[in-house]
């Protein structure tokens, strides 16, 4: 449960009470009539605690609406607690969201794709990004807005790998609600930490936007959506084309 619906419920809860205790003290005034001169002091202060009890309903309700992406991750295999981190607070330093770290997914041969140069890749673990894609969807229920997908396996787009060269660092599927996120190609990319961890902050970012409906940006050279060939110039911010296309409330 959240912060939000916490106070949300404590505050409906509070609201109750005045109101009972308002039915309450109406029906004794018509029964007691020496107490006439008193209670309708009494009553005013907790109509003014019922209103503030109120407003803070609403505010909470809203605040609750506006923090309404709720996003489930999911470690592929092994998967290092300091990548899962990153992404976590990737998403949610950006958008409005709760992230809930979920079970481990084992690396089931149904989520590996074959290859043909066993001579390049045959000492890694090539994964099949939209068989994850898949895999995960049966995992959203009602509870989550979306599920995410996070390997630090190598992934590629289908089920046949042909060279090293057209492996990814992500796939989004928004008819799914599903993305899958791989840290393999980042780590070859990145010379420091600091680049590792603002490329993958980058990709989370970007297949979650992906999965809310944006597409690859045209407008700029710069923005968050370039596709996958202009990864390096990219930045983890949209453009004002793309932050036209989505909703702002989703954004902090």
């Amino acid at each position: 449960m959240s912060l939000a619906d916490i106070i949300g419920t404590i505050s409906f809860t509070v609201f109750l009470r005045i109101t009972i205790s308002q039915l309450r003290i109406k029906k004794n005034m018509e029964h007691k009539k020496s107490r006439k001169n008193k209670l309708p002091n009494y009553v005013s202060m907790l109509r003014v605690k019922s209103f503030c009890a109120f407003a803070v309903l609403l505010f909470t309700l809203y605040s609750a609406d506006a923090q309404s992406l709720k996003v489930g991750l999911v470690p592929i295999g092994k998967v290092d607690e300091h990548h899962i981190n990153i992404v976590k607070a990737g998403i949610e330093n950006f958008y409005r969201a709760e992230v809930s770290c979920l079970l481990s997914t084992p690396m089931a041969d149904s989520l590996l794709s074959t290859y043909s140069d066993p001579k390049r890749v045959s000492s890694i673990s090539v994964i099949n990004a939209k068989a994850v894609n898949l895999a995960l969807a049966v995992q959203i229920y009602r509870k989550y807005d979306m599920v995410v997908g996070l390997t630090d396996s190598a992934l590629t787009i289908g089920k046949r790998l042909m060279s090293e060269r057209i492996l990814i660092r992500g796939l989004a599927a928004d008819t799914l609600k599903t993305a899958t996120i791989s840290t393999f190609k980042l780590k070859h990319e990145s010379v420091t930490e600091e680049i590792f961890i603002e490329n993958l902050t980058k990709v989370a970012r970007h297949e979650i936007a992906h999965v809310l409906g944006l597409r690859h940006c045209y407008s700029s050279d710069r923005c968050l959506m370039l596709n996958g060939m202009k990864f390096k110039n990219t930045i983890p911010e949209f453009c004002s084309a793309c932050l036209e296309k989505i909703d702002n409330r989703l954004l902090r």
